[in-house]
Formats: structure tokens, C-alpha cells, sequence
């Protein structure tokens, strides 16, 4: 059995570093070879990306781009295969942006998350990113 809230925890930081820019500590999620593989409804894959300087250069710039604040949150939460040193976990997501002083649903989507136990800490091996319609 895996460390259930510690995979979790791991999930929420990688989020969380994403929606405040800070490129370091979310490439800091991931193995040092991860992969981050963007899918949009529709569109097929839009992004692959692999390793952390990549992730990490991804953030920053997503983050240099925004004019307003942009939250993740994640529900649905869940272990789809759990071992002692790896685990996959499926989650929905719903992408808040805030607009002219008010926050509204910019996406919603689903990952899933490979993850390794590394360094004493769990690590995305690879993301699955599917977003449900594409951003405007």
C-alpha cells in the first residue's frame, strides 16, 4: 500500500508551484526525466514536454503571461494503482481564473499522474494533462 496522503500532498504542491510560477519547485515534483504531455477535447496532444528545465521554463512562462490570478483545483481524487514505490492517480481538474476582479471557471479537465517514490519523497514519473475544451 502506498503513502496515499503523501501522493496527494505531491499533487497539490505541483499545483500549487504551477498557479504561483515558481518553475523550481514544480519541476522539483517531477523525476528528473518527467514527462508533462498536454491534451485538449478535440485537439489531440498540444504539448509534450520532458525534464525539468523544460516544466520549470513551462511555468515561468505561463505564469510572465497571466494578468490575473489562475487557480487549480483538484476533486476527485483517486488511486487508480498503488504499489509501494509507485502509484497512478487520477484526479478532475477546474482551472479558476480571475476576471476583472472576479473569479470564473476557465477549464476543466482530468490528469493522471504516474508517480515514483524518490529521494524520500513521491515524484511524477509522467502527467497525463486533459483539458476539456481549449483556453481562450
Amino acid at each position: 500500500m502506498s503513502d496515499r496522503p503523501r501522493i496527494r500532498d505531491a499533487l497539490a504542491r505541483c499545483f500549487f508551484a504551477y498557479d504561483q510560477g515558481d518553475g523550481d519547485a514544480m519541476a522539483e515534483c517531477f523525476v528528473a526525466d518527467g514527462e508533462l504531455l498536454v491534451s485538449v477535447e478535440g485537439q489531440g496532444q498540444t504539448m509534450a514536454l520532458r525534464g525539468r528545465a523544460e516544466i520549470a521554463e513551462f511555468c515561468r512562462k505561463s505564469f510572465g503571461a497571466r494578468t490575473e490570478p489562475v487557480r487549480h483545483l483538484i476533486t476527485n481524487t483517486f488511486v487508480e494503482r498503488d504499489g509501494n514505490q509507485d502509484a497512478v492517480v487520477v484526479s478532475y481538474h477546474t482551472t479558476v481564473a480571475t476576471r476583472g476582479g472576479r473569479p470564473e471557471v476557465a477549464l476543466t479537465g482530468f490528469t493522471r499522474d504516474a508517480f515514483v517514490f524518490e529521494d524520500s519523497r513521491w515524484r511524477i514519473l509522467k502527467r497525463d494533462y486533459h483539458c476539456d475544451q481549449a483556453a481562450e
